[in-house]
């Protein structure tokens, strides 16, 4: 039986420390143009893993062309991205105190001393959500954006390690073989590449042409024809990508490649394929890992989840703010217990956002155009921001009894990330 169905059997656990050179390590667009997205530490750790198995590793002519023709247009977001933020939290912080004066307009007192309660509680959010801002505008992001050194390209190095290991690119008439059979291959939904199908732009260069939307299923062919032609044992490809056309998925948790690829790598190159994204890479083939790329550790999740359960309160049970407020305040005797209550709420919110960058940092925009994700993405971010600019104006109305600066921090922390990477969701979006 494994046999005849070898793509559902083979083994995907890799021993980095001891590849021979019937392995053959291949990484898509979207890896490399992380290489600016990265924060310094972390693109050194990516370097050395290069480093590391460079006796193995390869990319397609494809992947090179795509990376070429978009580092540019990365490292220009990057350059930018710190005003953009800073400019998009002056706006909405207008936005957010006219709301506020709106809703207190609304308040039906017609009194002297009502419109003075009205213009004081409103001097108050007036100066609270200002420091904020300013302290987010002065500090948070100068600190966030120092993470990235924008003066060390790190291209010579990249460019040295894959020496030599770049494929040659297909002929014209290869590529309009390859587009022809995209056609059919995307009208069946058979992987990789047809999420993509709704892309209209066209790439021309070095006299070749052809649709963006078939620029995974080209690199996928180069791929398989340099795994027959070295005869490898084993590809592992790493992805940025998450869509379904490239993994398999039960109930949102990615498993492996699509049975579909292993079976064709398997038919058309005799080799085993392995899909693997950048953390599982990183883990692998390092002995640190820095935090901003890996997922939460199972340790962390079980703290995590210790904290809700202790605190009996969920953050995404709570649709109106009143209701948390109110929640809050229940066992008002036991002070301790609201401040734990608020730090799980903040851990949820937290595990969040920690979920929403992964997927970005596994994302350049270039294919996800008709990825339902990145929308959910935006409304989770709505509602997020919504509800911590909330909890941190309680807070600072001291509400909530024995809040600490450390509480208060955390969300002026998520205040940031917020910020940050809805600036990149953004940019998702609008490509």
């Amino acid at each position: 039986m494994k046999s005849v169905f070898r793509e559902f059997f083979n083994n995907e656990k890799v021993n980095f420390n001891n590849l021979d050179e019937s392995v053959l390590i291949v990484f898509d667009t979207n890896i490399l143009l992380n290489i600016y997205r990265f924060s310094e530490s972390t693109r050194n750790t990516f370097l050395e893993a290069l480093d590391k198995v460079k006796e193995n590793i390869w990319i397609p002519y494809q992947v090179g062309l795509e990376f070429h023709l978009h580092r540019r247009k990365v490292m220009v977001e990057m350059d930018t991205i710190k005003d953009l933020i800073i400019n998009d939290v002056n706006n909405e912080t207008e936005t957010f105190l006219k709301a506020i004066k709106s809703s207190l307009d609304k308040y039906p007192i017609k009194s002297t001393d009502g419109t003075e309660v009205r213009k004081k509680i409103l001097e108050k959010f007036n100066e609270e959500i200002r420091k904020v801002a300013t302290s987010f505008n002065q500090n948070e992001i100068i600190e966030l954006d120092n993470l990235i050194n924008k003066n060390d390209d790190k291209m010579l190095e990249l460019a040295e390690l894959f020496e030599g290991k770049v494929g040659e690119p297909f002929s014209q008439e290869k590529i309009d073989e390859i587009c022809k059979e995209g056609e059919v291959r995307y009208e069946e939904e058979i992987p990789p590449g047809y999420k993509d199908k709704t892309k209209k732009e066209m790439t021309r260069y070095n006299n070749l042409k052809f649709e963006n939307k078939y620029g995974d299923l080209i690199a996928w062919k180069q791929v398989l024809e340099k795994a027959k032609s070295d005869k490898k044992r084993l590809v592992i490809f790493i992805t940025g990508d998450v869509k379904p056309d490239w993994w398999y998925e039960i109930k949102g948790k990615k498993i492996g490649a699509r049975a579909e690829l292993k079976n064709e790598m398997l038919r058309e190159a005799g080799s085993d394929l392995i899909l693997m994204n950048i953390n599982k890479f990183l883990k692998e083939t390092s002995t640190k890992i820095n935090l901003d790329l890996v997922e939460t550790t199972n340790s962390e999740e079980n703290n995590r989840i210790s904290l809700r359960k202790k605190s009996g309160y969920r953050f995404k049970d709570y649709k109106k703010i009143q209701e948390l407020l109110n929640a809050l305040q229940m066992n008002s005797e036991d002070k301790s217990y609201n401040t734990k209550a608020l730090e799980g709420i903040i851990n949820d919110i937290k595990y969040q956002v920690d979920k929403i960058e992964y997927f970005l940092l596994n994302n350049d925009g270039s294919s996800i155009n008709d990825f339902e994700e990145i929308k959910t993405l935006e409304d989770e971010f709505k509602y997020l921001k919504s509800k911590s600019i909330y909890l941190l104006g309680h807070i600072n109305r001291n509400q909530v009894t024995e809040m600490n600066e450390e509480i208060r921090n955390k969300i002026r922390k998520l205040a940031l990330e917020y910020s940050y990477l809805e600036r990149r969701l953004q940019n998702l979006l609008s490509r």
